[in-house]
């Protein structure tokens, strides 16, 4: 056999054994790709929003009450986070699974909805996440477990039967609210405390506000199809798109404004806070992104596209996002200066 002739056989056989260590590597990741897929269906960036309002509330309780920041109080408050984040992904997961019918005609591309996570397979791994949150907050503290069977209870509540409160207005802005509120109470006591300061207080109903109000319309504005097909009756499907869109004008910079001005009160009673400084910094942003909101929202011509449509969710999840964030960044940079 030839030098050349033997070097073919090499390649042959290098080729021949290649994919079954390709399959052997692979097969760890095909075992992992519906927890991945379940990851993306509880929407992550909905995930990060619940846990922005987690840390908030945690932060600005510390900061009220004027204790010493230290590793025990971080390593506590990441556990509760955690457990905390269980709910909220099994919340997501569920209202994925009897979501699915208007999500693919809204053609939203999740996972369940788009056939390549089976809806059994999401709806176990909701329920492996509602046992971990029990059993974690077991665990932490009994004022932490039963606000996560709160949290639990209103995911459900929003999303099964016989309630399935995200039907009717009403229903989904009460528990999307409270929901939201329920999250801020969480990260007080993770922070130790056990009722909500003040600044977690204003924050949370302001927040909770632009959540179950802005967030539920403008979510439900690029929604209409798949909610009149699945029997949904939405404040978009209600007013038309127009009068929608009016709305969001109307009540954004309504909410913008009276957290700023809720924040300079409290700067008037208890300017030496940290916890003020935050809340100072979220009136402004929240303000201002409001505007911004309101602005899009009345110049969004009629007859956009789903896609188009999106955009407004999308300013009002980032106003979301940038409010909490510099509510952190404030209370933490006054902190570091008293």
């Amino acid at each position: 056999m030839t030098a050349v002739t033997r070097t073919h056989e090499a390649d042959r056989s290098h080729c021949r054994t290649r994919p079954q260590r390709w399959r052997r590597n692979v097969a760890p990741l095909d075992a992992l790709a519906p927890v991945l897929l379940s990851v993306r269906e509880a929407r992550p960036v909905v995930q990060m929003a619940f846990l922005l309002r987690f840390l908030c509330g945690a932060v600005l309780a510390w900061a009220w009450d004027g204790a010493r920041f230290t590793v025990g109080l971080a390593g506590t408050i990441v556990a509760a986070a955690t457990v905390w984040e269980c709910a909220v992904v099994f919340v997501y997961l569920l209202n994925g699974v009897t979501d699915r019918t208007e999500d693919a005609a809204n053609s939203t591309g999740r996972p369940v909805a788009a056939g390549v996570l089976p809806a059994r397979t999401a709806a176990a791994h909701a329920v492996a996440c509602a046992v971990a949150a029990v059993s974690g907050a077991v665990l932490l503290s009994g004022a932490l477990l039963i606000s996560v069977l709160g949290m639990l209870g209103l995911g459900y509540a929003y999303s099964g039967p016989p309630i399935l409160g995200k039907r009717y207005p009403a229903s989904a802005f009460a528990i999307t609210a409270a929901g939201g509120l329920l999250t801020y109470q969480a990260g007080v006591l993770a922070a130790g405390g056990s009722e909500p300061p003040p600044p977690v207080v204003v924050l949370g109903f302001f927040m909770a506000l632009w959540m179950g109000l802005i967030g539920t319309v403008t979510k439900d504005l690029s929604d209409v199809v798949g909610d009149v097909r699945a029997g949904r009756s939405s404040v978009a499907i209600r007013l038309g798109a127009r009068r929608a869109r009016g709305l969001v004008a109307v009540l954004a910079p309504l909410l913008g404004a009276g957290l700023l001005a809720s924040a300079v009160v409290f700067a008037d009673r208890r300017s030496s806070s940290p916890a003020t400084a935050g809340l100072l910094a979220g009136g402004i942003v929240l303000l201002v992104g409001a505007l911004v909101l309101a602005f899009r929202a009345l110049t969004e011509p009629d007859g956009s596209t789903r896609r188009q449509l999106r955009g407004l969710y999308r300013v009002f999840m980032a106003v979301q996002y940038l409010v909490h964030f510099a509510v952190l960044a404030a209370t933490f940079v006054w902190a570091r200066g008293a």
